[in-house]
């Protein structure tokens, strides 16, 4: 089965992968850089982040029936995320798997 949209599929879906879990980083990450940021970066990164934590311990509540602290690990989940999508990308379109080597179209 060939990538959807071509040649330039094959281009762009590695980049759109990275997105998900980059956004999902962008305001903890600047969080964690206030101290070097100008107020107004400072003030979006607290309500981004504040926004996401409110979400996810919705999320673990509602949908998961688990404790709504573990919303607090959002961050460790999108850089896990983040860690597959770059190996993915890396590895390109050779998988190796039970002794035996793939290669996708």
């Amino acid at each position: 089965m060939a990538m959807p949209g071509g040649r330039a599929g094959r281009l762009v879906f590695p980049i759109m992968l990275l997105i998900p879990p980059i956004m999902m980083l962008a305001p903890a990450l600047a969080l964690a850089l206030a101290a070097l940021a100008p107020t107004a970066v400072i003030i979006w990164a607290t309500a981004a982040t504040a926004f996401t934590l409110l979400w996810w311990g919705m999320v673990y509540r509602l949908a998961l029936k688990m404790p709504t602290a573990y919303a607090l690990t959002f961050p460790v989940g999108a850089a896990v995320l983040l860690y597959i999508a770059l190996a993915a990308i890396v590895r390109g379109s050779r998988v190796r798997w039970k002794e035996r080597e793939y290669l996708s179209s």
